[in-house]
């Protein structure tokens, strides 16, 4: 089971890839396509992409699926609900049971609401049709800049194959993202200091696309072919791809692939 749903969302994947690649898209506007494209391919029917707003460093929606506007968040903090901690850990949060605890979340939320100031808009969205949630930071340079989140009315609705899958999808949005936050700030917000971390190499649509294929272990001429393109045009693509990753074969790429991006290649 687990072995075709990778399958199947490695083939989401780079149909997406192919999708972004053909197309010119504003920031906006890519956002909506990633999560409609999500919810075709995948069955992703309850998607947020939220953005962590640099002037007050609160989370809040920009892109949505199956949502209500007054479903979406605004100015939710930090460190709060399974969105805020996916942000405060950085790290990704699967929680498959969340009818469990929803009286539980229900009662803190009464409290908070009952706590805070006049106005503000910290509610927690728990709703009791929802059993499953992933949420995946979305991070530029080393630094948490927003959340891939996605729901579900099933319980136990998503495994490794689904975390693999948006972990390589939050790498599609960053830039789409950083540039709605410059947008909004008017200034571009940098990390004060260099994250001693190396990050993922930032690839182009078209060289991520060729990555994952040639992780696969394709040839270059069965690139070519699914891609209608040269192989001199692949090898071009994966010279940039090894250049960019410094990687010096398959194998390489591979352990790459696998260790950076979080996806691993279907056998």
């Amino acid at each position: 089971m687990m072995d075709r749903k990778r399958a199947k969302a490695f083939t989401c994947l780079h149909d997406l890839v192919a999708e972004i690649q053909q197309y010119d898209f504003q920031p906006v506007e890519l956002l909506r396509y990633v999560l409609r494209f999500l919810e075709e391919a995948m069955g992703y029917q309850h998607s947020l992409i939220l953005s962590l707003r640099p002037d007050n460093g609160k989370l809040h929606s920009v892109s949505g699926r199956g949502f209500r506007a007054d479903e979406k968040l605004h100015d939710f903090p930090v460190g709060q609900g399974v969105i805020g901690m996916a942000v405060k850990l950085g790290r990704a949060i699967r929680i498959n049971n969340i009818g469990s605890i929803i009286r539980y979340s229900q009662t803190i939320r009464t409290r908070m609401e009952e706590q805070r100031p006049e106005g503000s808009d910290s509610t927690l969205r728990s709703s009791p049709s929802m059993n499953s949630q992933m949420v995946v930071p979305i991070k530029r340079k080393g630094r948490t800049i927003g959340t891939l989140s996605v729901e579900s009315e099933r319980p136990n609705a998503f495994d490794d194959a689904d975390e693999e899958l948006l972990t390589v999808v939050t790498m599609l949005v960053i830039e789409a993202l950083h540039e709605l936050q410059i947008a909004y700030t008017s200034v571009e917000m940098e990390p004060k200091e260099p994250d001693p971390l190396p990050e993922p190499a930032i690839l182009s649509a078209r060289e991520m696309e060729v990555a994952l294929l040639a992780a696969e272990g394709i040839s270059n001429a069965e690139i070519a072919a699914r891609l209608v393109v040269s192989q001199r045009t692949v090898s071009t693509h994966l010279e940039r791809v090894y250049r960019k990753l410094d990687v010096h074969s398959r194998s390489a790429l591979t352990h790459y692939i696998v260790s950076h991006y979080g996806f691993r290649p279907t056998e």
